[in-house]
């Protein structure tokens, strides 16, 4: 998890601001994507009623969170 979060923070800090927010809607849009296609494949299930839509929303927070926090703490 930390390498992947690493990468994440490395690239998004070479970047622009509106870069940035299309970087993080970009990866949000592939992982519930890829969430899609793993769950077609029969990795894992979720309940009937899951809307993909919720991870993508939720991929949007969770990396906006974790850039907001970084640069908090890189301020310090």
């Amino acid at each position: 998890m930390a390498s992947k979060t690493t990468f994440f923070l490395y690239f998004i800090e070479k970047m622009k601001t509106l870069k940035k927010g299309v970087f993080i809607v970009t990866i949000s849009l592939i992982m519930m994507l890829s969430e899609k296609q793993s769950e077609a494949i029969g990795w894992f299930i979720h309940n009937d009623q899951w809307e993909h839509d919720y991870s993508f929303f939720g991929y949007v927070l969770f990396m906006t969170i974790i850039w907001k926090f970084y640069r908090w703490m890189s301020s310090m």
